[in-house]
Order: C-alpha cells, then sequence, then structure tokens
C-alpha cells in the first residue's frame, strides 16, 4: 500500500510539472508601445537626356634613331594640332607633356651586364584630350588627323554640367517621390500612415557613364582620310532616395 501511495505522489508531481512547463512556455514578453516603428523605402529613378558634347582624346607617336629627332618628330605636328584646336575653337583642350623612351635590343640583359648602353632607337609620344559640339565630332576628328595626330584613341558623347545637374535633380525628386509612394501604399494597406520622415539618404554622386562611339568609324577615318558620320546617343542619370519613416 505504501508502495502505491509513494508511485501515486511521484505520478502526480510530473503530471503537474507537464502542466506548468506549456504554461511558462506560452508567456510573451509585452510589446514596448513607445518604440518607435520604422519603415525603410527606397526610389530610384533615371533621367535620359541627349549627349550634346564629344570628348575626343588623340595621340601622337614617333621612333627615331635619336631622342632630338624623335622629340622633334611629335613636337611639330603637336603644334599643328593645337593650332587646328584654337583656330576651330574646341573647348576644354587638355594636352599632355611629351614622353621620351629608349628602346634597347633584345640583348639588353647582357648588354646590361657588361655596363654597355645598346639603345637602337627612342619613342616619342604625345596626347591630348578636347571637347566639342556633338554634331562637330566628325569634323574636328578628320582635322585634328589631318594635322598631324596618328590617332583617336577615345571618343566619347557627354552632356554639358549644367544639363547634367538638371538632370540629376530631376531623377532625384522622382526617386523621393517613388519612395514616399511606396511608404503609403505599403503602409495603407496595414491600417497606417506616415508620421514623419526621420531620415534621408541621398546617393546620386555616382558617374555619369558617356556614350563611348564611333572607335570603329575612327578606324576608317584613319585609313581612308573621311570624316565619320556619327550619332551622339543619349546619357542616362540616376537617382537614388532611401528614406526612414516613421508611423
Amino acid at each position: 500500500m505504501t508502495r502505491f501511495r509513494r508511485f501515486s505522489l511521484l505520478s502526480a508531481l510530473a503530471l503537474g510539472v507537464a502542466f506548468l512547463v506549456p504554461a511558462a512556455s506560452a508567456q510573451t514578453s509585452p510589446v514596448d508601445p513607445s518604440a518607435p516603428r520604422i519603415l525603410t523605402v527606397t526610389g530610384q529613378e533615371s533621367v535620359r537626356i541627349p549627349a550634346t558634347l564629344a570628348q575626343i582624346s588623340i595621340v601622337i607617336a614617333a621612333q627615331e634613331e635619336t631622342s632630338a629627332a624623335a622629340s622633334q618628330a611629335v613636337i611639330k605636328p603637336s603644334q599643328a594640332v593645337l593650332a587646328y584646336l584654337k583656330d576651330h575653337d574646341a573647348d576644354r583642350i587638355q594636352a599632355g607633356a611629351l614622353t621620351l623612351n629608349p628602346i634597347y635590343s633584345r640583348n639588353k640583359a647582357s648588354s646590361l651586364r657588361n655596363n654597355e648602353s645598346d639603345v637602337v632607337a627612342y619613342a616619342a609620344l604625345w596626347n591630348a584630350t578636347f571637347t566639342v559640339p556633338a554634331d562637330k565630332a566628325g569634323e574636328f576628328a578628320a582635322g585634328v588627323i589631318a594635322a598631324g595626330a596618328n590617332r583617336v584613341t577615345r571618343f566619347d558623347f557627354i552632356a554639358s554640367d549644367d544639363a547634367i545637374n538638371d538632370a540629376r535633380t530631376e531623377a532625384l525628386q522622382a526617386a523621393t517621390r517613388q519612395a514616399r509612394d511606396t511608404a503609403e501604399a505599403v503602409l495603407s494597406t496595414l491600417d497606417h500612415r506616415i508620421n514623419e520622415v526621420v531620415r534621408i539618404h541621398v546617393n546620386s554622386n555616382g558617374p555619369v557613364r558617356p556614350m563611348q562611339r564611333g572607335m570603329m568609324q575612327m578606324a576608317a577615318l584613319e585609313s581612308s582620310g573621311g570624316s565619320p558620320a556619327v550619332e551622339p546617343g543619349f546619357i542616362d542619370i540616376e537617382g537614388n532616395v532611401t528614406l526612414e519613416v516613421r508611423y
């Protein structure tokens, strides 16, 4: 009889614990009503503007037996190219410095071991960049080649700083409206509304990627001496805005 009572007591205790555990696990910590409720939304828009300017990069290179001859072979045509650009009102002319490098024969290693110089020639290089109206890009490219440039190394279509700034402002405004509309759409579905905007993050400093066109036309220009037909195209200016709103 005592053994039966002991077993019953242990069973009752175990049963009581089993009932107590679910009751304890069902408890949840209360939500702090004063904690801020924040929603983060992002808007992104782009504005397309026409490319109205062309930024052209050119190079003049020469290889001669002496450093003086190599320098003169570059200096003379570079002066002619600069004169052409100034006479035709090219903008943002940036002329690089003349670089001069020796060219060694193939047995340079053995010559250096014997402390002997084995220079067979000198290579001179000069480069410049300038900006012109997009509709005159082909004309200017043909002109600098005729004036003495060896080749066009880069041919980018861009827009004026004012046009880019105006487009970036428009893109940011559109991105802000998009972010706000998204927040209102989400919160209204949940029977909430925007109380205030607590933080704004603006990302509009990304690089403006110019349209790189005309390289194949430039290759044809160098071989044929003609003036290539070019199509400037458009540039996309992006704006990105992130809003944190309290609701």
